[in-house]
């Protein structure tokens, strides 16, 4: 080996003694009592995360393994086990809330139906109504301009409210209401 290479390996092997150390003191809490009375202590959201938490690392440890004795880990049942576990972190994650979030899909066969239903009760009634629409627009005087019908919305508006159109359908208005009546100071 050259020299080059020798401080590569001591600063990777450096760097490796500082990790394990550290994963050693965050294991340290857990390791310095039994696993049962650790388990036991545990609320439920955290004995989910623990179990897998212990199958990943059992199961990460052995893709480890393989890979040092040359084997493809990857052709090994290992990787189906690992994707298993990841699964149970993704549910885990879902229910606490932390997961991705489900995006609202629209159903576009129900949304057509909706449509179609709300639209068209009777095709035969619908044709009839299509007619006496297209015949009604017909027989009036188209406006002259959109100022003129704003207008004339207006005054028929006024009208309405005043009560003075035989025959129209009045808007009834809600009665104002105190939304703070009942309460006292």
């Amino acid at each position: 080996m050259d020299p080059a290479q020798k401080e590569i390996a001591k600063k990777a092997l450096k760097a490796l003694n500082s990790r394990t150390e550290l994963v050693a003191r965050h294991l340290e809490p857990l390791l310095s009592h039994s696993m049962s009375e650790v388990y036991t202590k545990l609320p439920v959201n955290e004995r989910a995360q623990f179990q897998v938490l212990i199958s990943y690392a059992i199961n990460s440890l052995f893709y480890t393994y393989l890979r040092t004795q040359g084997h493809n880990p990857q052709e090994h049942q290992v990787m189906k086990e690992i994707e298993r576990v990841m699964s149970y972190v993704d549910k885990i994650k879902r229910v606490e809330g932390r997961g991705p979030k489900a995006s609202m899909k629209i159903d576009k066969g129900a949304a057509a139906r909706f449509i179609k239903a709300a639209l068209v009760n009777d095709p035969e009634e619908s044709k009839e109504n299509l007619k006496r629409k297209i015949d009604s627009t017909d027989q009036e005087e188209p406006a002259k301009n959109d100022s003129e019908k704003n207008k004339k919305k207006k005054k028929e508006n006024e009208l309405l409210e005043e009560g003075e159109v035989k025959g129209a359908t009045s808007r009834s208005k809600r009665n104002r209401m105190d939304p703070f009546q009942g309460y006292q100071n």
